[in-house]
């Protein structure tokens, strides 16, 4: 699955080369720019999450990680190279494409609540990508790893989607097969 806006392009990640990119740009913004030890940015959950990419111009530009729980799912790792952020690649930007995909993905995959962590100075950022519904779930920052700081948990809730994937779509489109797609794929009949 994937979507194009302008220069911007994101997609599931699908392949090595892919998660070859992701962690490349998420070494470089949290080892290089934020200087964070590498084991804060490699923290275990990456073989247990789907990973997006964001491109420009087919050049990686960002990344993001979704994990999945009970009756949720938690975007995470919005990471974007500096050169790519603030709304310089179409009026979304980067990071708004990827958190917007990331929201949609889950929505299709069925999951009504969206839990996340925003950083202080990003609150409003990411009230913009959790619309109306988004909240916070605390009155105070919490502190979160050593070099991370504090957080803001948030939550979103949406009603459910038409369509999003269920035991109920299996008499639907393309039914059984449709499980048995690539991440992503079954979200939409024609692939």
């Amino acid at each position: 699955m994937s979507h194009k806006n302008g220069r911007i392009h994101v997609k599931v990640v699908e392949c090595v080369e892919e998660m070859n990119k992701v962690l490349a740009v998420r070494a470089a913004v949290c080892i290089g720019e934020f200087e964070w030890p590498f084991t804060e940015f490699m923290d275990g959950n990456d073989f247990s999450a789907t990973h997006l990419l964001g491109s420009v111009d087919g050049e990686p530009a960002g990344t993001m990680r979704i994990r999945y729980y009970g009756d949720f799912a938690k975007p995470e790792w919005l990471v974007v190279l500096s050169r790519f952020r603030r709304g310089r690649f179409g009026a979304a930007g980067v990071p708004l494409a990827l958190g917007s995909f990331a929201r949609d993905f889950c929505r299709r995959k069925g999951f009504t609540r969206l839990y996340g962590h925003a950083a202080p100075d990003l609150e409003a950022f990411w009230t913009k990508v959790g619309g109306p519904t988004n909240r916070r779930l605390s009155n105070d920052p919490v502190q979160v790893g050593e070099h991370k700081g504090e957080i803001i948990p948030m939550m979103a809730e949406y009603e459910s989607l038409d369509g999003a994937v269920s035991l109920r779509t299996l008499s639907n489109h393309a039914g059984h097969a449709m499980f048995s797609s690539p991440e992503g794929v079954f979200l939409h009949p024609d692939g």
